[in-house]
């Protein structure tokens, strides 16, 4: 992506950008009609017991999770923070953006 396209939600993507994942970003967005930009997805791990979601952009500060680390670049031995649910217990989830 052209460094000067970095803004928060382009208005017109650019023709390489129509469709798919943004190449360095956990960010997905879908095309709208004419290639226009329709909607932004952004993809979380929630935890299944309590409700518990992980977001790469802020990762896990009380477990020593830097942020922008990648959900399955976590150790195995990882908890949910909150309630003390094993990794696997965590599930894939995509979220639109406003």
């Amino acid at each position: 992506m052209h460094p000067l396209r970095m803004h928060r939600g382009p208005p017109f993507p650019l023709r390489s950008e129509i469709r798919g994942c943004i190449p360095g970003t956990h960010r997905m967005y879908t095309g709208g009609s004419k290639g226009r930009l329709s909607r932004w997805i952004m993809e979380v791990w929630k935890c299944e017991k309590c409700g518990y979601v992980y977001d790469e952009r802020i990762g896990d500060p009380s477990s020593n999770v830097p942020k922008g680390t990648a959900f399955e670049d976590i150790p195995g031995t990882w908890v949910c923070p909150r309630c003390g649910a094993p990794k696997k217990r965590f599930v894939k989830m995509e979220i639109e953006e406003p």
